[in-house]
């Protein structure tokens, strides 16, 4: 353990040729090895048969975690690479990117914020991420989100106790103005960018709607064409209605075979 954590490949190297185990307690060596920002020792652990998710301990939090805790980017994209879950929730329901705004990892949530992390969590205590930054995030956390353009968030959602983002960042304790000025330009790009995405929905379901409508109204009219067709011969022959189903069936089937219906089944489907 005390070698995973400075980093030392050599003896790391030599404890497991000796039969070191390589999932021990509370605190793997994986986890120390991320925390620590060492990628050869880190990379040495997975061969030798290390979980990158591995999350048995008390806080079931995974590698990814424990390295975003220190800022630790480069380790957190190797284990990325090697199939991290960057959506990983520990026991309080936190994330990557919760520990990272928690922990002022302005690196750390750049990174996983371009690898498309969830950042519309909430945790067990119904916290936001706009509420992790107001109970304890930092300027430099507040700005980095606003200038992320975060979408789909909702300024006024309430936690367990029924309190604001806002709410939460008035009770908390030593709050400068920097900081103030810093969450109001999150709210305020939060507020812009759900108005802004709430239209886009609505628009983009608009269109959808009309191009189906439109596509559907010439199958619509050619079903309707050849049903007129035979009701007429119902009337005229008295056919029974069986017989009539069957030749409608029969019919629209050549139909098909000759083109005419598929043309139009190919462009709805598209």
């Amino acid at each position: 353990m005390e070698a995973c954590w400075i980093g030392s490949l050599p003896c790391v190297e030599a404890l497991l040729e000796r039969g070191a185990k390589i999932h021990s307690g509370d605190y793997a060596p994986i986890h120390l090895a991320s925390e620590n920002g060492s990628i050869p020792v880190v990379r040495l652990l997975i061969s030798a048969g290390a979980d990158v998710n591995d999350s048995c301990n008390t806080w079931s939090s995974g590698p990814l975690a424990y390295a975003v805790k220190r800022d630790q980017h480069e380790i957190a994209e190797f284990l990325l690479s090697q199939g991290a879950n960057i959506n990983w929730r520990d026991w309080e329901g936190d994330t990557a990117l919760t520990e990272a705004d928690s922990h002022d990892a302005t690196r750390c949530i750049s990174m996983l914020l371009s690898r498309n992390a969830d950042y519309t969590f909430v945790d067990e205590y119904v916290f936001t991420i706009l509420h992790q930054v107001a109970s304890c995030g930092s300027v430099r956390v507040a700005n980095l989100l606003a200038e992320a353009e975060l979408k789909g968030l909702d300024p006024n959602a309430t936690n367990k106790k029924g309190k604001t983002a806002l709410q939460v960042l008035e009770s908390r304790v030593g709050v400068t103005g920097e900081l103030l000025e810093a969450f109001k330009k999150l709210m305020d790009s939060v507020s812009r960018n759900n108005h802004t995405h709430q239209e886009s929905t609505e628009a983009c379901n608009n269109y959808v709607d009309a191009a189906v409508s439109r596509r559907c109204r010439p199958l619509a009219q050619l079903l309707d064409d050849h049903t007129r067709s035979f009701v007429s011969a119902v009337r005229k022959h008295k056919t029974p209605l069986l017989v009539v189903f069957l030749l409608l069936i029969s019919h629209l089937a050549r139909t098909m075979l000759e083109g005419k219906f598929w043309s139009r089944a190919s462009a709805f489907s598209k």
